[in-house]
């Protein structure tokens, strides 16, 4: 008669836990095959043909218009985002300062844009011109790709692209 050393149970030992190890891997395995078959079959509808579902992406583009005779500096807050960015529009002319994207609708003034801060640039220093916080879409006017006001109340308040153009007018009476 052998004498069993305690080397022979560890092997017993380990050959038994692999053994548990592999069944519940095999039970394993088969309850994500099915579990993967029977939510393949609840997505099958009785039409065989998929459905396309198509959303589009729009635009808005926010320009500002200087009525001033002179430079303004604007930052901007992004709206739900920790960035200002910062432009200088000219005196007389219109500069686009941000553009924003969304799906379905092209975001508005008031969901893209946080404060605004306008800033008159005069020789070497400048001076706070304007401050919008919150930023509403109602100083805002709806333009064309030629920068001409809409209509608010008509049906094409959009370009040919599903984009909406934006302006904001500085004149010399805005000043807070």
């Amino acid at each position: 008669m052998y004498l069993k050393t305690p080397v022979y149970y560890r092997e017993k030992y380990h050959l038994h836990i692999e053994r548990i190890i592999m069944k519940t891997m095999k039970i394993a395995f088969l309850f994500a095959c099915s579990a993967f078959v029977l939510t393949m079959a609840a997505c099958l509808e009785s039409s065989t043909e998929p459905e396309i579902i198509i959303d589009y992406g729009a635009s808005s583009y926010f320009y500002v218009n200087n009525q001033t005779d002179s430079d303004m500096q604007v930052t901007y807050n992004i709206a739900f985002i920790e960035m200002d960015s910062t432009v200088t529009v000219p005196a007389d002319t219109t500069l686009k300062i941000f553009q924003a994207g969304d799906i379905g609708a092209p975001p508005k003034p008031s969901e893209a844009l946080g404060k605004i801060t306008v800033y008159q640039l005069l020789e070497n220093q400048s001076s706070l011109f304007l401050t919008i916080d919150p930023v509403t879409d109602g100083d805002w006017i709806i333009v064309d790709e030629d920068l001409n006001e809409i209509d608010p109340e008509s049906k094409n308040l959009y370009g040919e692209d599903g984009s909406a153009r934006y302006k904001l007018t500085l004149s010399e009476g805005d000043t807070n």
